[in-house]
């Protein structure tokens, strides 16, 4: 797990890089889509490693629901009457206030992460900001602006600080986030 963690990260360093050798805008449209992916992985590994505690111990309790969660699964009924299960993709947002919210609840209640401030909102523009890069309708969906470069890097302070407090106790260094900054 520390692997992929690790090769995300230096994925988004590389990024970062980007700007020394190439046009400002594809810099900038590349770190964000490496950067979604870092989170997205970030995200997994978090979920892998608590059905994992949920697995080896018989302490931890989750409810039917958090576990198909969990699990991202779905069931139906097939038309034989056997059981069919799927895979089920949530929402990034929700998905990820579902995986911290379950794992501070049951591992760290101090942890729980912040939804009321900058950082959480900034999260919410991150996520509109790679919406638009991944599904783009105009060459505006193409472009990123100061402002959102701004709100890109508080929401990637927000997801590291939530994580790293999730493991307070754990984490005995400190990653440095490659930041995003326009111009050379």
């Amino acid at each position: 797990m520390l692997e992929l963690d690790k090769f995300v990260n230096d994925d988004l360093a590389e990024a970062a890089e980007l700007f020394r050798f190439t046009t400002q805008d594809f810099a900038v449209r590349t770190f964000v889509r490496t950067m979604a992916a870092e989170f997205e992985t970030r995200l997994f590994l978090l979920q892998d490693f608590i059905l994992k505690l949920h697995e080896e111990t018989s302490n931890i309790k989750f409810s039917p629901e958090e576990l198909a969660i969990l699990r991202s699964k779905t069931y139906t009924l097939r038309s034989n009457g056997e059981v069919q299960s799927s895979i089920k993709f949530y929402p990034f947002k929700e998905h990820l206030l579902f995986i911290l919210r379950l794992f501070a609840r049951r591992f760290n209640p101090k942890a729980m992460p912040d939804t009321s401030g900058k950082g959480w909102a900034a999260v919410h523009s991150f996520i509109k900001v790679r919406n638009r890069l991944m599904h783009p309708k105009s060459m505006d969906d193409l472009r990123i602006s100061e402002l959102e470069i701004k709100a890109i890097n508080l929401a990637q302070d927000w997801l590291r600080d939530s994580f790293k407090s999730l493991f307070a106790s754990q984490l005995s260094r400190d990653t440095k986030s490659p930041k995003l900054r326009k111009g050379r």
